[in-house]
């Protein structure tokens, strides 16, 4: 709560509100970040680079020092490979907040500012999240996981500050919405942190640039819907469905344009690029609102080559990007829910058999650098790179939809391995400034200790999946019956229940 809570409004939403051109990020000096790596075939035994290192892979806890110091430690450190900071030189004469890394995820930013977008000339000035990535990587979603957290806190806390922040953000991102609307009539709906020629872009309606503007654009929109539709069904704002509700009437009138220019063809090259749980989300609003149209635009989302295999009962995990695909199967688990559809049920059944029989270690967790690979040859994978923290968090949510439908206890002996295993131990405050997250649970290797990176520095996926699993850490301990006359209790956990129904 601490950690999510303290981050600023107005960073927040830079990126959206620069793109939609109701701030200028163009010119903030501030935001430049320096990045120096190790090099020893350079005099000076570094490269230097504008731009910063993203990620986890803290080598040790960052804090302030001057430029020399932070470079000299890292020198002096055999596991440090480079360091980054922000300051508007590249050798600032005082004080740095100075990152040391143990792992280069170098992503360069353009000289004239940190935003992907520079905004408008003469609007109020903002500055992006610290270390947030810039174009051709992806940007924004941590903004909808923030969301859903903060919705989750409200919901746990009742805390009538909480719920103020949120809605205070929710408004900046419908202000966002409305400008692009403005901007693009045609568009009614968009909200996203970059121009809709990403769309164009990932769509083939316009040739791909030099240089890529965004990796995973329905991922971030995902992110984006799936956060305001948690602050309107668990805190109850309004705004929030508004804005979800016109997100859902521009993807359904995107998708319905690509397929009438290119077929269902061209919809599957761009179902190739990570999307997210937008099946799931878009069967939540049906589930939410009735509307049918929610369910048709919800199976546009389809990746065939991906989900015919498993609804035939074929482990094809082999080789496939595992957070890419688990939120697609919650999307089949809720599609089952809603339409009680056979191969939605088959394709999710078989996907968590394959996964728990075929790819998972004793902790519950699965994959290795990020993909899973060949059936029961776990013992070949274990490295520094086992167990991503977001397919852990996406892995408990299918669980739990599997359990709704049967009760099975074994259901909730996995959730419990995997979450004592798998979440619990990827946040510590050793820190006492920020807490840290790791990206990665390592498994194997010999000398192998965890990654942390701190939770308010570059914003990947797993700070957000991290940011709301520990701002619902309340959920799916007790559940009851259809008929309210069972309580079950499925987590060894200190925690007491007001049971309603039987007041």
């Amino acid at each position: 709560m601490e950690y999510v809570t303290s981050l600023n409004n107005t960073k927040l939403g830079c990126i959206f509100t620069s793109a939609a051109n109701l701030t200028d990020c163009s010119a903030a000096p501030s935001s430049f970040w320096q990045t120096y790596v190790k090099n020893s075939t350079l005099p000076f035994g570094y490269s230097y680079e504008l731009g910063y290192l993203s990620a986890a892979d803290d080598d040790k806890p960052p804090g302030h020092m001057t430029y020399e110091a932070c470079l000299n430690n890292c020198t002096a450190s055999s596991t440090c490979l480079g360091i980054t900071f922000q300051s508007p030189a590249p050798k600032p004469k005082g004080d740095v907040f100075c990152y040391m890394k143990s792992a280069i995820h170098f992503t360069p930013v353009d000289p004239s500012g940190n935003c992907p977008s520079p905004g408008k000339s003469g609007q109020p000035r903002c500055s992006p999240l610290e270390g947030e990535m810039g174009l051709g990587g992806y940007y924004g979603h941590y903004q909808g996981h923030w969301l859903s957290a903060m919705a989750f806190l409200y919901n746990n806390t009742g805390k009538a500050s909480i719920k103020t922040k949120a809605a205070d953000f929710v408004n900046t991102l419908s202000k966002s919405q409305d400008a692009w609307g403005t901007m693009y009539p045609a568009k009614e709906g968009y909200l996203f942190p970059y121009d809709p020629i990403v769309f164009d872009v990932l769509e083939e309606r316009t040739p791909r640039p030099l240089h890529n503007l965004y990796s995973v654009p329905f991922y971030t929109v995902h992110k984006i819907m799936a956060g305001m539709l948690d602050q309107y069904t668990h805190a109850g704002n309004k705004q929030a469905l508004k804005v979800v509700l016109g997100m859902a009437r521009w993807v359904q009138h995107n998708v319905e344009t690509t397929l009438s220019q290119g077929g269902e063809a061209l919809w599957q090259r761009v179902l190739g690029t990570e999307w997210g749980g937008m099946n799931e989300v878009l069967f939540n609003l049906y589930d939410i609102t009735g509307n049918p149209t929610y369910i048709k635009t919800g199976r546009y989302f389809n990746h065939w080559v991906w989900s015919a295999p498993l609804a035939a009962g074929v482990d094809d995990l082999n080789h496939n990007h595992a957070n890419t695909h688990i939120p697609e199967i919650i999307g089949n688990a809720k599609g089952y829910e809603v339409s009680g559809n056979l191969t939605d049920k088959a394709i999710a059944l078989n996907f968590f058999d394959a996964l728990t029989q075929n790819h998972t270690y004793a902790t519950a967790g699965s994959n290795d650098g990020e993909y899973w690979h060949m059936p029961a040859q776990l013992g070949s994978t274990l490295n520094d790179r086992t167990e991503e923290s977001c397919t852990q968090y996406n892995t408990l949510k299918l669980a739990r939809h599997l359990y709704l439908w049967t009760a099975n206890s074994t259901l909730f002996d996995f959730y419990e391995r995997a979450i004592l295993n798998g979440i619990l131990g990827n946040q510590n405050h050793l820190d006492q400034a920020m807490t840290s997250f790791i990206y990665f649970l390592p498994l194997g290797g010999g000398g192998v200790t965890k990654l942390w990176g701190r939770s308010d520095f570059s914003f990947p996926c797993c700070w957000g999946t991290l940011s709301e699993q520990f701002s619902k850490l309340a959920d799916s301990i007790f559940f009851q019956s259809a008929d309210h006359s069972t309580v079950y209790v499925n987590q060894f956990v200190s925690a007491s229940v007001d049971w309603l129904e039987q007041q």
